[in-house]
């Protein structure tokens, strides 16, 4: 246990937050075998004999002190002991047979049970460690917010006071979530800390983390402004501004262990909790038993998280789509007219470094050949190979040639400016020049090679073909995967579109609008 309680209202920072956790041993339910004959006395035989309505024969039993054991072993000979008559004998015969099947029944249920207990020992020995890793991560990730909150955010206020270091705007939107997300981890922790100290199979987890479920909604808020945060203090408070030189002289009051990190390391820290809980979480409900007393609310509680967390992705992936639209927006040039990479609806997916293989048909200059005289054999067929950028979207597949000389300029300004100003962040700066697209409605994709696949797109009955040639299989086969299923999705949605523009639709709509009409009649 820590050697200071754990209060909403106390910081982490300098306290002892060693956890220790006791594990109460796994109490099963226990059986008593009583139709187990191997287990009978002579007594328990003598009253089972009676039941069976054998009173003489129990009777005698008793005077020569037959047990269970004995008696499962007793064989035609016994007789000449037990001295009884045909009748009473038969009867005995029978009983044993019946005492026989059922000490097998009874030697098959402890096998199993006793198999059962081992693997639930095992799932309940999992479990606890499990919920003893909840409890030192968060452990940790509660020190994190302590020492952005309590070392940076707070003294910077007093700070400001005096000298104007972060405008009003720049401090809400690098500190004005975290302050609550502080403070409720820190009743979660609490929680489990009163919870799980002595951890036993009637400890609740899930029923812990369904009091967090309400305020989820903040780091869904925290993890959409995360991009604007990070480019915030990544460029614009980055050295020598004297935010940095502030963070950096309070950093020397953190823990040991958290002196080196960066203040971005400390701010990514909630975006990165949600998938963590939803890992631990999963991976201890996987090892409950369905009767379980905290199964039902575990369930619970790991669904609303992984809800979120496919939420959060979900907008981190439109947001660093709409990043990549607009990277290669500013940085391609020679673009066609009337075509745009920004456009409502588009999804960037990935981009790739292809050899290009196009055929190309060359035809004897008209100028040197008479028309009459021409023959199509003349012409001369060349295979070219460019290296290309391809650029997957949902609904376009674009190539474009790398500005090598632009970029190169372009970098080693850029290059040149961080390293006059002391920055750590690297350009990373691409020119581009347009070289050809695809409609994915109008293309089709086909393994052809090792490493190539045939890309075809048809446009006004003219059949273009060009082959991608990428660098291993794995890369092929992604590409071909994700290509594949955008290119049906979009010939799926342009069908319905054409159906639309037919009027076939409408004609079908007036159909089943009367219809409709015909049956409220």
């Amino acid at each position: 246990m820590p050697s200071k309680t754990f209060n909403p209202k106390d910081s982490l920072i300098g306290v002892d937050t060693t956890f220790v956790m006791r594990v109460i041993p796994l109490q099963v339910k226990k059986y008593s075998y009583s139709m187990d004959t191997s287990r009978w006395t002579n007594n328990m035989l003598c009253i089972n004999l009676t039941k069976r309505k054998m009173n003489a024969t129990a009777h005698k039993v008793r005077l020569i002190g037959l047990t269970g054991p004995q008696f499962l072993k007793v064989t035609s000979k016994f007789n000449i002991t037990l001295q009884a008559d045909l009748s009473d004998w038969r009867s005995f015969l029978i009983f044993q047979q019946e005492c026989t099947r059922n000490w097998a029944v009874c030697v098959l249920q402890r096998a199993y049970r006793s198999l059962l207990k081992k693997r639930l020992e095992k799932q309940y020995e999992y479990c606890s460690h499990v919920v003893k890793e909840i409890v030192k991560t968060e452990i940790t990730f509660v020190t994190y917010l302590d020492v952005v909150i309590n070392l940076i955010k707070k003294p910077l206020d007093e700070a400001n006071v005096n000298e104007s270091i972060l405008t009003e705007e720049q401090e809400k939107t690098i500190f004005s979530v975290l302050e609550n997300i502080q403070n409720t981890n820190h009743n979660l922790l609490d929680d489990l800390i009163h919870q799980c100290s002595i951890y036993s199979q009637h400890t609740q987890v899930g029923k812990i983390f369904l009091q967090l479920i309400p305020y989820l909604k903040m780091y869904s808020e925290y993890c959409k402004c995360n991009t604007a945060v990070s480019n915030l203090v990544g460029t614009t408070l980055a050295p020598p501004h004297p935010f940095s030189s502030f963070v950096s002289q309070q950093m020397t009051k953190a823990p040991p262990e958290l002196k080196q990190q960066s203040i971005l390391s400390l701010l990514i820290t909630p975006v990165q909790r949600l998938p963590r809980y939803k890992l631990l979480l999963t991976d201890l409900f996987r090892h409950y038993w369905d009767t379980h007393d905290d199964y039902a609310s575990l369930k619970r509680a790991k669904d609303e998280i992984s809800k979120v967390v496919t939420f959060v992705n979900e907008m981190s992936r439109k947001q660093d789509s709409t990043e990549m639209l607009l990277y290669f927006t500013q940085h391609t040039q020679d673009m066609p007219i009337g075509l745009s990479i920004c456009e409502p609806g588009r999804i960037y997916l990935r981009r790739d470094t292809v050899l290009l293989r196009e055929t190309v048909v060359r035809s004897p200059s008209a100028d040197l050949l008479d028309s009459s005289s021409f023959d199509e054999s003349e012409n001369e067929i060349e295979t070219k190979e460019r290296e290309q950028t391809l650029v997957l979207f949902n609904d376009m597949i674009l190539f474009l040639s790398k500005d090598y000389a632009t970029t190169l300029v372009n970098t080693g300004l850029k290059w040149l400016s961080y390293i006059s100003w002391g920055m750590t962040k690297e350009p990373n700066i691409e020119y581009f020049h347009y070289y050809l697209h695809f409609r994915n409605y109008q293309s089709d994709v086909e393994v052809v090679g090792d490493n190539e696949i045939l890309l075809t797109s048809i446009f006004c009955n003219k059949e273009d073909k060009v082959t991608l040639i990428f660098d291993n299989q794995t890369n092929r086969d992604t590409w071909f995967e994700t290509a594949s299923d955008y290119i049906e999705q979009q010939k799926q949605i342009q069908k319905a579109l054409n159906i639309r523009r037919s009027g076939v639709f409408f004609e079908e709509l007036h159909k089943e609008f009367k219809r409709r009409s015909f049956n409220n009649m």
